[in-house]
């Protein structure tokens, strides 16, 4: 009996899921536009360059959508809100889209999720569910920010931050990648991360100049002792050269 109501409940879900996605796939071919601006394919270009993204990534805008998602696992397409964006604010956002695309995390939420499917009854796939997401999200802000400066990372927690202020009017799937986190304790995790990460590699190379400053000098101390050590052993020398001088003289 135990394992008809698990295969029930699989199927159920199973089905739930496909229809939201269905239903959100639907909604997007529909009201999905295309996008001519030269700005956002030029930045899109170069993002994809820097990334060594070789396959192109179609991108378009959709009405109705307030964070900038990318959807589909074998055919990704980047969706844009729109609204106009500077390209300053493009590069973060179109890097974030593109470094999920490249890591594959779509994939990776899909099977998340059809693991989630099978063992509905166990609650630590959920946390852990949450938990990859989260994760997911944290090592793609490290990614973005990586060789920025405190005033870039300023900024893209800014954006971060601009994602929670509205709802989107359409429903997106939780293996969908988005810039946008939906609990704001979240968000504020992810922009004390970027801070802290900021923090720890200056806290890194502090710790190397400290070392090599430390080091040198210790170095130079030997150097010193040393040469102070062959110096009074030259003198001994001499004085010894110079008595045996004298006693041979007498």
């Amino acid at each position: 009996l135990l394992f008809y109501i698990w295969i029930i409940i699989i199927v159920f879900i199973s089905i739930y899921l496909l229809y939201k996605y269905i239903k959100f796939n639907l909604a997007l071919s529909r009201a999905r536009q295309s996008i001519n601006d030269n700005l956002i394919i030029n930045v899109l270009i170069n993002q994809q360059n820097d990334l060594k993204i070789k396959q192109n990534v179609d991108i378009y805008k959709l009405d109705g959508l307030y964070t900038p998602i990318i959807t589909g696992i074998f055919k990704s397409k980047i969706i844009l809100p729109d609204k106009k964006y500077t390209e300053s604010e493009l590069n973060f956002i179109l890097k974030h889209e593109l470094i999920h695309y490249k890591r594959k995390d779509n994939f990776f939420k899909c099977l998340m999720t059809i693991v989630n499917i099978i063992y509905w009854f166990n609650p630590i796939i959920y946390i852990l569910r949450n938990f990859f997401y989260e994760q997911c999200e944290l090592s793609c802000d490290e990614t973005v920010i990586d060789n920025y400066s405190l005033f870039e990372i300023k900024e893209y927690s800014l954006i971060l931050l601009n994602t929670i202020k509205s709802n989107n009017q359409i429903e997106i799937p939780l293996y969908i990648s988005q810039l946008k986190t939906k609990k704001s304790n979240k968000v504020k995790r992810r922009i004390n991360n970027m801070f802290l990460l900021k923090n720890k590699k200056r806290g890194i190379t502090l710790c190397i100049v400290l070392c090599t400053i430390i080091t040198s000098t210790a170095f130079l101390f030997q150097y010193s002792n040393a040469t102070d050590k062959v110096h009074a052993e030259n003198v001994d020398l001499n004085e010894f050269i110079k008595a045996v001088g004298t006693n041979n003289k007498i």
